[in-house]
């Protein structure tokens, strides 16, 4: 590479909060079916914005250290999506929709990879 060559990258937020909010409405909506809970699709429509607008925010400020990425992506992220859409019943139920949030999640990215 020659000297004095910046590289970057573009990230159009629009297109990661479009994809994001998909995957993230497809996959609360997957949950929603396997636990057999009732919401309405508005409280779906507001989880999936709250992960796409989580989503907008990691990617736009690349610079965060990885464990905060980390805590907010899979933590933070993941229990307010679960809480706007499902509400708070009690922790064990909570736990339950994120454990079924990451393994549907982890089943539907090989299933799209494949």
């Amino acid at each position: 590479m020659e000297a004095g060559v910046d590289l970057y990258l573009e990230v159009y937020i629009d297109v990661v909060f479009i994809i994001n909010f998909i995957m993230d409405f497809l996959l609360l909506w997957i949950v929603k079916k396997i636990l057999k809970y009732k919401c309405c699709v508005f409280r779906i429509v507001a989880g999936a914005c709250i992960g796409a607008i989580g989503a907008c925010i990691l990617s736009s400020v690349p610079e965060l250290n990885g464990f905060v990425q980390f805590l907010f992506a899979y933590v933070v992220l993941c229990l307010a999506m679960n809480l706007t859409v499902y509400g708070y019943k009690s922790f064990k139920t909570l736990l339950k929709a994120s454990l079924i949030l990451y393994i549907t999640t982890f089943f539907l990215g090989g299933v799209i990879n494949s």
